[in-house]
């Protein structure tokens, strides 16, 4: 499998994950001139922006860290794009982000805050 693949099949295996949690995915890979999200999803009233990473051992570091303060800016962009263009309403948000070493997830609620 080539890179995307490795992605996307991660991407599926979140989103079933965060199924059985009670949520419901709205969207994957949703993509606007601000960027694009790996997944969008309803927990209860709180709309969730989840970030998916991956990676095959801990060689290169924790799949954590490739969600710096850029990317996280990034990911709140669009996560304001999408509010704007699909929800028309405020509603709490959450940022979440679904790491997987290997096939281990560790998924982190509430990762980080809204940076505008």
């Amino acid at each position: 499998m080539n890179k995307r693949e490795v992605g996307a099949c991660y991407e599926r295996k979140t989103a079933q994950y965060i199924q059985t949690q009670g949520m419901q995915c709205l969207e994957a890979n949703y993509s606007c001139p601000r960027g694009e999200i790996d997944l969008i999803a309803m927990d209860r009233e709180t709309l969730v922006f989840i970030e998916v990473k991956y990676r095959g051992s801990l060689r290169y570091g924790h799949p954590s860290h490739a969600v710096d303060f850029r990317k996280q800016q990034k990911i709140t962009q669009v996560a304001l794009w999408y509010m704007m263009d699909k929800k028309g309403e405020e509603m709490p948000v959450r940022f979440d982000v679904a790491c997987w070493v290997g096939e281990k997830l560790e998924y982190h609620k509430g990762a980080f805050d809204y940076y505008g």
